[in-house]
């Protein structure tokens, strides 16, 4: 998702990544985080607080053309991490809950048992996912956003803290924000984008 007739303008810069059309000697590369602003119409001249967004992007993970991270977690094993860029978060608002799609088997049968904690969107849940598949959706005071599979899979867990503090996914989108821990099926990492050509994506 990307603000209509806008243009990504780096705050900070990383002097291992080439050169882009679009970014300055002002880009400045510190601890792995790229900071970003959102600026209406391309405009470089001042502009008021609210006219811009700003957001964060980790090169140390993969991401996906609909906004998700991906960070491998055990190589051996094969599971990944998924949460939710910082742009997509940044432009939803404070996130109020998350809605999950899919379960690991032991929380589809705690899950039932307890009544839908996590308020289960109205699908078939499984633990096993394919490509496409919804796999959780999010919801802030300014509307929802549903997010779905770069991989078939299986999950292994979910974060368990969001049920009663889906908050950290807004506060801290890229740790303790984390949704779900996933096992993917010949799943080509190549398919997913670097953070630099995440970030190149978001200006086509």
């Amino acid at each position: 998702m990307v603000l209509p007739g806008c243009c990504h303008r780096p705050l900070v810069n990383n002097p291992m990544r080439e050169a882009s059309p679009w970014m300055d000697e002002n880009l400045k590369f510190t601890n792995d985080l790229l900071k970003y602003i959102v600026m209406p119409d391309g405009n470089e001249g001042d502009i008021m607080a609210d006219d811009y967004l700003e957001f964060s992007i980790l090169s140390d993970r993969k991401y996906t053309r609909n906004h998700l991270w991906m960070q491998i977690v055990d190589k051996e094993a094969g599971t990944w991490k998924i949460g939710v860029s910082d742009l997509l978060v940044q432009e939803m608002g404070d996130i109020l809950r998350i809605t999950l799609a899919v379960l690991p088997s032991d929380a589809l049968a705690d899950n039932a048992a307890a009544d839908n904690e996590f308020g289960i969107i109205e699908a078939d849940v499984a633990e096993e996912f394919s490509e496409g598949d919804i796999l959780f959706s999010l919801r802030s005071a300014d509307g929802s956003e549903t997010f779905s599979s770069p991989c078939a899979g299986k999950v292994l867990e979910v974060n368990n803290e969001l049920e009663s503090t889906p908050e950290l996914v807004t506060d801290d989108t890229y740790s303790e924000g984390w949704i779900l821990l996933v096992d993917p099926h010949d799943f080509d990492e190549d398919q997913l984008l670097t953070a630099d050509e995440y970030i190149e994506s978001l200006s086509e």
